[in-house]
């Protein structure tokens, strides 16, 4: 792709597609060669600005937004068309979002804390045990199953997938802005 579009998150995965969002939706693109061409898929609803990417254990892709007061859309046909979940109630723009082995999509709602749907996205729950500053940030799983998640006032996990709250690191007072899982 060409031009100056400033790249606010991308998300690139092993299995194909690979997908880029760009600031404000000018441009929302996905790969089929290893990240080498990309080729514009429109993107999640008219205008939405995407800021997280998720792929989910069946290989779909989630987006999830920072207009429209935070919403979660999925792809399941490599971009050619997207669905947006229920709402989140009482959302603010999404930072962060996982989805884990057994599909519980966690999001990280700026101002919020985080909230989680166990249900595929149809219904959506604060889980906001433990944590004690609410301006979360990215997130993710690793390969344990633990969910991470970065805040302004440290860093933050959930050893049941968010299930009952996260506990923050000790002595972890540093503030987090991003964070990421290595290949292995």
């Amino acid at each position: 792709m060409s031009g100056s579009h400033r790249y606010f998150s991308l998300s690139l995965i092993t299995a194909l597609p690979c997908f880029a969002a760009c600031l404000a939706m000018l441009v929302f693109a996905a790969s089929i060669s290893h990240a080498q061409t990309w080729i514009p898929t429109g993107g999640p609803g008219l205008g939405n600005d995407v800021r997280v990417l998720a792929m989910g254990p069946s290989g779909d892709v989630y987006a999830g937004t920072w207009s429209s007061g935070g919403t979660v859309w999925k792809t399941t046909d490599h971009g050619a068309s997207w669905g947006e979940l229920a709402p989140i109630p009482d959302s603010d723009p999404l930072l962060g979002m996982s989805i884990t082995a057994s599909g519980h999509i966690i999001v990280s709602v700026f101002t919020k804390g985080m909230s989680v749907s166990t249900d595929g996205g149809v219904t959506w729950e604060r889980r906001n045990t433990g944590i004690m500053d609410y301006r979360l940030r990215q997130n993710l799983v690793d390969k344990n199953g633990v969910a991470w998640v970065a805040s302004e006032d440290g860093l933050y996990r959930s050893t049941n997938e968010g299930v009952s709250g996260c506990s923050r690191r000790p002595a972890s007072t540093t503030r987090f802005t991003w964070i990421a899982r290595g290949p292995s």
